[in-house]
């Protein structure tokens, strides 16, 4: 016979009486339960782990790596860094890259007006009856004209250079 002594919830202790038989029995049971591995599917025993860069399943991160992998995410969105510029740009133009960042988008619009001909032979209003704007993004060299319909030329037009507004975009 064997004595067995546990503590209680509330914190008193009980004796209990065992066999050999018994104890045995329990010693198998509790060597049966330590065995138990839990899985994505299964309760069982896992290991705990403060690691930030495992990919282990059989492992549960400890608060400690939960608040290490939190800070680096933090860390990594602080460094994700952004600039929008504006500006107003001529045809031929080339748009210069704000330095410090990787990747770079630019976009371009023009607004329908009018533009003054008098580098053309005239003093007239010239009328925008279109225009062309378009960028090359790897040069970033602006194409940028007014297709005008001048009154001292009739109803043909001439493209004129012009102006656009333009938004850069940088990031890391």
């Amino acid at each position: 016979m064997a004595t067995l002594k546990r503590q209680r919830k509330d914190g008193n202790w009980e004796y209990l009486q065992m066999t050999g038989e018994d104890v045995i029995t329990l010693k198998n049971d509790v060597a049966a339960h330590l065995a138990d591995k839990a899985s994505l599917t299964k309760v069982g025993h896992v290991q705990l782990s403060s690691a930030t860069n495992s990919d282990d399943e059989t492992k549960a991160a400890t608060s400690r790596a939960v608040q290490l992998a939190f800070k680096k995410a933090v860390q990594a969105e602080e460094k994700a860094t952004y600039s929008m510029v504006t500006g107003v740009v001529s045809d031929g133009a080339i748009i210069p890259k704000t330095p410090g960042y990787k990747n770079y988008i630019y976009f371009l619009s023009m607004n329908s007006g009018s533009v003054t001909a008098s580098s053309y032979g005239a003093t007239s209003i010239v009328v925008d009856v279109g225009h062309l704007c378009s960028i090359d993004q790897s040069t970033r060299v602006v194409n940028c004209k007014i297709a005008a319909g001048a009154s001292y030329q009739g109803n043909s037009f001439v493209w004129v250079s012009a102006t656009a507004n333009f938004l850069e975009i940088a990031w890391n």
